[in-house]
């Protein structure tokens, strides 16, 4: 057999990934980590249906196991995320019938485009889920299952150790795969094989958004992959509908910290910001992207600060000094998101210093 993933960039990760299957030398379960929109979810899939497939060359995407996991249709395979369910379609620890075909409905929108960013990382998994889980895999044995639960970092300590019930004694032909964004507890990883997911390449962005847009040119391509930080998560959103939503995020925050001239005031619209704002982790790191990008662009293309036309809200910045800064800050900022830190805080305490960079320097 011969196995090969499309999947953009990690290409070391690939290769180990190919040898096991290959080779037939498979762990039972494997973590992957990395932020969001690195491609996590891509390689996890193409690794379970290459896993299911019944083709020589794999995944083949044709067979009968191929097509049915993209129609989310393979009572083999299932795919478990942070998806917050409304009051009605739950109950206790189970889900109506409306509440199931809301989740089989949203999972197939996540299988047909494996790069999107999940809407809400912070939703629970709540245990009906797991047990759910739990039940497909212990009900397949001598047979292959593979499973994929996005979001092992989220899960509550009831729902943990549910899941670690199966995690520790897996059936023989089941193949767990665990996603994650932040720390794992040491009893997850323990019992996984793991692979660390780093950043996409410049290039691969590039070559991945020319596949996705063929009409955009190169120059557009080019805009798209700088503003998007080469996480192709974010790169779909910009390609897609919702890409002025950070945009408009992103002018608000602009106007708050750069036009008003109340401290008070300033405080108080910035608290409104965050309260709108939630914890959409995704959506506040691509807002700080985009405010990033647009800096960048400003003091990259033009010498004269005062005749820039930027698409949000900027001050006339003096000099190089002052933007750079600026962009250090806010740079700063998106570490401290991907980290998980409030964002509140992380908002409020971005606001501060560039008020002073600016204040100072003008």
């Amino acid at each position: 057999m011969t196995a090969e993933f499309k999947t953009a960039g990690h290409s070391r990760i690939k290769e180990q990934l190919v040898r096991a299957l290959e080779s037939g030398q498979l762990g039972h379960a494997y973590l992957f980590s990395g932020e969001g929109g690195i491609g996590k979810f891509s390689m996890a899939l193409e690794f379970a249906m290459a896993y299911l497939c019944k083709s020589e060359n794999k995944p083949c995407l044709k067979c009968e196991s191929c097509v049915s996991i993209k129609k989310y249709t393979n009572p083999h395979f299932q795919y478990v995320f942070p998806l917050k369910l409304e009051a009605n379609l739950r109950k206790e620890d189970d889900f109506t019938q409306d509440g199931w075909e809301y989740i089989n409905e949203k999972t197939r929108e996540r299988i047909d485009e494996p790069y999107s960013l999940l809407t809400d990382y912070s939703a629970p998994i709540y245990v009906g889920r797991i047990r759910n889980m739990n039940d497909n895999i212990l009900n397949g044995r001598g047979q292959k299952t593979a499973t994929i639960i996005d979001g092992i970092d989220t899960l509550s300590a009831i729902s943990l150790n549910t899941m670690l019930k199966t995690l520790e004694e897996p059936p023989k032909d089941a193949l767990i795969i665990l996603l994650a964004r932040y720390s794992v507890l040491p009893t997850v990883r323990s019992r996984c094989i793991l692979y660390k997911f780093g950043a996409v390449s410049n290039d691969e962005v590039k070559n991945w958004l020319k596949l996705k847009a063929p009409q955009k040119s190169d120059e557009e391509i080019s805009y798209l992959a700088q503003i998007s930080q080469n996480n192709l998560g974010n790169a779909l959103q910009n390609l897609s509908q919702n890409a002025d939503l950070p945009q408009k995020f992103t002018s608000d925050f602009a106007e708050i910290v750069f036009a008003e001239k109340s401290d008070f005031k300033r405080m108080i619209n910035l608290e409104k910001f965050t309260n709108n704002l939630g914890r959409n982790f995704d959506l506040a790191q691509q807002i700080l992207v985009f405010f990033l990008a647009q800096i960048r662009a400003a003091f990259l293309y033009a010498t004269d600060f005062s005749q820039i036309k930027p698409e949000i809200y900027l001050p006339n910045f003096k000099n190089f000094e002052q933007a750079t800064l600026c962009c250090e800050a806010i740079d700063n900022s998106i570490l401290s998101i991907k980290r998980s830190s409030p964002l509140s805080m992380t908002f409020a305490d971005l606001t501060i210093k560039l008020t002073e960079i600016f204040n100072e320097r003008k």
